[in-house]
C-alpha cells in the first residue's frame, strides 16, 4: 500500500474526506474491513485522528461496526446518494425561505453554470449554495445536517465515478442546468420563494437520473479513473 502521508498534526476530518472518497470510488467494497494500524500507516499519522474519522464515518453510515468490533465498509450504492441528494434539498430548501436569511448577499458571489460544463457542474454549485447557507448560520440545526451530507454528494457527482457506477446524468443537463441557472438569479434579485420553486424542480430532475442503469452491478469494479476523479473532489472540499 502506497504511503499518502498528510501533515501530523491535521485532525480526523481530513482523513474522514479521504478514506470517504476512497469509500465513494470504491477503493474499499462493502464488506471490507478497515484496519485502523493500515490507515494510519498510509497517511503517517497517529490511530487517533483515524479513529475519529472512522467514528464519523459510522455516523454517516459508510462504515459500520459489527461483532468483536470489527469496523467495516456498510453497504450503500447510488441509491443511497440519492437519497442523501433529496434530503440536502429539502434543507437547502427550507432555509432558503427563512426569513432570517439574506438570500441576495448569500448568492451573490455564485455565477450561472459556465457553457461547456461538464454534466456535474450544476450539482458543484448546487452544493456550493448547501455550503454557504451552513456557512450563514441562520439554521444551525439544519447547517449541522448539511454539512455531513454536502461532502459524499461532491465526491460522488464526478463524471468518472458516475461512469464507474454505471450512471449517465448527461441527458438531463440542460434541464438541470436551466432550472439551477434560473434559481441562482432569482436568489441575486433576493427572490426566496422563486429560486425555492426553481430548486425544488432542479433537485427533482437530477434525483431522476441518480440511479444504476439496467444490468450495472451496484458495486461495480473500481478503476484508477474513479479514483483519481473521487481525489480531484477531495481536493475542491479541502
Amino acid at each position: 500500500m502506497s504511503n499518502r502521508a498528510i501533515d501530523k498534526n491535521v485532525l480526523g476530518d481530513s482523513i474522514f474526506v479521504r478514506v470517504l472518497g476512497d469509500i465513494i470510488a470504491m477503493r474499499y467494497q462493502p464488506g471490507q474491513r478497515l484496519n485502523v494500524d493500515s490507515i494510519a500507516e498510509e497517511f503517517g499519522v497517529s490511530r487517533t485522528p483515524v479513529r475519529e474519522a472512522l467514528l464519523r464515518l459510522a455516523a454517516t453510515r459508510f462504515v459500520e461496526v459489527v461483532r468483536n468490533s470489527r469496523t467495516q465498509i456498510a453497504e450503500w450504492d447510488a441509491d443511497d446518494i440519492r437519497d442523501r441528494l433529496e434530503v440536502t434539498g429539502r434543507l437547502v430548501r427550507l432555509v432558503l425561505v427563512d426569513p432570517r436569511l439574506d438570500v441576495a448577499a448569500l448568492s451573490a458571489p455564485m455565477a450561472r453554470v459556465a457553457p461547456g460544463s461538464n454534466c456535474c457542474a450544476d450539482v458543484q454549485l448546487f452544493l456550493d449554495l448547501a455550503s454557504a447557507i451552513v456557512e450563514s448560520g441562520v439554521n444551525r440545526v439544519a447547517g449541522y445536517v448539511l454539512l455531513e451530507l454536502i461532502t459524499p454528494i461532491r465526491i460522488f457527482f464526478q463524471p468518472e465515478v458516475l461512469r464507474a457506477h454505471g450512471l449517465d446524468v448527461s441527458s438531463s443537463d440542460d434541464e438541470r442546468h436551466t432550472l439551477i441557472d434560473a434559481a441562482i438569479d432569482a436568489a441575486h434579485r433576493g427572490d426566496a420563494a422563486i429560486a425555492d420553486q426553481h430548486l425544488g424542480r432542479y433537485i427533482s430532475a437530477l434525483a431522476g437520473v441518480t440511479s444504476p442503469r439496467n444490468g450495472v452491478s451496484a458495486y461495480p469494479t473500481p478503476n484508477t479513473t474513479a479514483v483519481e476523479a473521487a481525489g480531484l473532489a477531495l481536493r475542491a472540499v479541502q
